[in-house]
């Protein structure tokens, strides 16, 4: 080979090189990333719907965020009724953190499964972002002792809200039985850390009110027979019965017997917002007429703006309004795209060190209102509202004082 011939094939080698070094990054640049919801799918409309908002909102970025496809990993957390499983939950999460693609963790929606999972991510350094999830003592100090250091055992806070909670919820809801002029109320939770904490919390601040408590009882959430409860409720005759718990936990019967095998209990319905699902309604039918809910945020009639242009998009692309909960899963969504579009690295570490950052930079326009996090990772925007079931639908009555 002469000079000429061999310096082009140096040069062929050299070019080859180079464009093989290229691959790596250059594949990195149009990588996909994953994103997990993980939430019970089947038996209740929450899930489903939360599932609709996320899916939503990567869809109105086309699904290419920052240069990366996104794919989202839709992992069921519940049975076939809607309750959520701890083995579900932590097989959840752990398929997540063992998926290095897997940038941010959206959920769970109940309290108790966030237990199981915040710790593991918080090892995993991985964003957890709940729109449910709303026990205080997950991010605040002062509730239940250990918490919430015991569940980040790292030291490392991952974990995010867009919902706000339980403690500011039990007052608004203390505030509006004394409203609408009850002075007795018998409480019932479903056994759940979410619904015990949420009575525990609204029994508080009833006494602080002068409301009379005339009873407390935990259900078994499995349980169809409640006739014991009934004999306490005829025994007693209180104003209202205040049920801290989710939809699948025991309300549909108990509501049923309370209103069919003592027609003498007269006592009005308040629930909480961890029940407002379609699995409720139906399961409960007219029985469920004039039961009252408190709601966190506002429903989809009552969201304006940029809430309205989410229900739109949301209807016109699903062919049904959304739940209550979508709101605050579509605004979950939000947050993580403006982290991954902030983060210096496209990857876990640099997600979660942008979600951090975000309270720094102007507040994200979501479906609820304009939000940012303050330094326990929970939403700074406070909403709730009162409802009441009417002609079979959760309708709206008033936003409720949420002033502590």
């Amino acid at each position: 080979m002469n000079n000429l011939g061999h310096k082009w094939l140096v040069i062929f080698l050299i070019v080859g090189l180079v464009a093989a070094s290229c691959l790596p990054a250059c594949s990195a640049q149009q990588s996909t990333l994953k994103i997990v919801i993980s939430a019970p799918l089947q038996g209740v409309a929450g899930g489903k719907s939360v599932v609709e908002a996320i899916e939503l909102a990567l869809a109105e970025e086309n699904g290419q965020i920052a240069g990366h496809s996104i794919e989202l990993l839709k992992l069921d957390d519940g049975n076939e009724k809607g309750q959520w499983q701890a083995d579900l939950e932590k097989a959840n999460v752990t398929k997540a953190i063992t998926d290095s693609a897997v940038i941010a963790y959206i959920g769970p929606l109940n309290s108790g499964a966030a237990q199981i999972s915040i710790p593991e991510a918080s090892r995993a350094g991985l964003l957890q972002i709940s729109p449910g999830a709303t026990w205080p003592g997950l991010t605040k100090v002062g509730f239940l002792p250990g918490e919430p250091a015991k569940f980040y055992p790292t030291g490392q806070r991952n974990f995010y809200r867009t919902c706000p909670t339980d403690d500011v919820q039990a007052l608004a809801a203390v505030r509006w039985a004394r409203e609408l002029g009850f002075e007795g109320v018998y409480i019932i939770d479903d056994g759940e850390p979410e619904g015990k904490g949420m009575a525990y919390l609204f029994e508080q601040r009833a006494q602080a009110f002068g409301l009379k408590i005339s009873g407390h009882e935990t259900i078994n959430k499995t349980a169809t027979d409640f006739i014991v409860t009934m004999s306490n409720l005829w025994r007693w005759k209180p104003d209202v019965v205040y049920f801290s718990g989710y939809a699948p936990n025991g309300v549909v019967p108990l509501l049923k017997q309370m209103r069919t095998v003592k027609p003498s209990i007269t006592a009005a319905f308040m629930t909480t917002n961890a029940a407002i699902d379609d699995a409720f309604l139906q399961g409960a039918g007219a029985l469920a007429e004039g039961s009252y809910a408190t709601l966190a945020g506002m429903p989809p009639s009552q969201l304006s703006g940029d809430g309205q242009a989410f229900v739109r998009a949301y209807t016109a692309r699903y062919g049904h309004e959304p739940e209550a909960v979508a709101a605050y899963a579509y605004d979950a969504a939000k947050a993580v795209i403006e982290a991954l579009k902030n983060a210096k690295t496209k990857d876990r570490t640099g997600v979660l060190q942008a979600m951090a950052s975000l309270a720094s930079l102007p507040p994200i326009k979501g479906a609820m209102g304009e939000f940012s996090f303050d330094q326990n990772g929970d939403t700074t925007l406070i909403l709730f509202s009162g409802v009441q079931v009417k002609d079979g639908q959760f309708q709206f009555v008033k936003p409720l004082d949420v002033k502590q």
